[in-house]
């Protein structure tokens, strides 16, 4: 049986190999997957967990009102680089209309913004720690 789970994962990723677009668009929507893939289980977890945790919190810290194109646009294009946590949001609680603003801001809507910005910019960071490993020619040397 574990034979077999190496036996799909190294199918998945010589799949990920031949088809870069798929890499990416893995790589974007879950985060730290491809590391999993490559048998990077502390990166994957640290990619994960960050990602997650900081779109999270600062959800929380924004009452779910932090994600909006029509608001901020720039902080919006950022977020939407976290992949699935902004997908979810957005399909849960949507964008927030011009009225939820009126008298009721959270103290802490800034900084959770912030931070889901944060978490989508490091999801590109490990996008492309993920892609430059996938692609890394053997030669290299350094086995990392």
């Amino acid at each position: 049986m574990a034979q077999d789970k190496g036996g799909i994962r190294e199918a998945t990723l010589r799949v990920l190999r031949a088809v870069p677009p798929l890499a990416l668009i893995t790589a974007w929507l879950l985060p730290g997957f491809v590391h999993l893939l490559l048998g990077k289980r502390f990166h994957a977890a640290l990619f994960l967990i960050c990602v997650v945790v900081f779109f999270v919190v600062g959800d929380i810290a924004s009452d779910f009102y932090g994600v909006s194109s029509h608001y901020h646009f720039y902080a919006f294009v950022a977020q939407l680089c976290a992949g699935v946590p902004v997908l979810v949001h957005l399909a849960v609680c949507g964008q927030p209309s011009s009225d939820i603003f009126v008298g009721r801001i959270s103290p802490y809507y800034d900084a959770g913004v912030i931070y889901m910005m944060v978490a989508g910019l490091l999801n590109v960071a490990a996008v492309a720690d993920a892609l430059e490993r996938l692609y890394r020619r053997t030669q290299d040397g350094d086995g990392d």
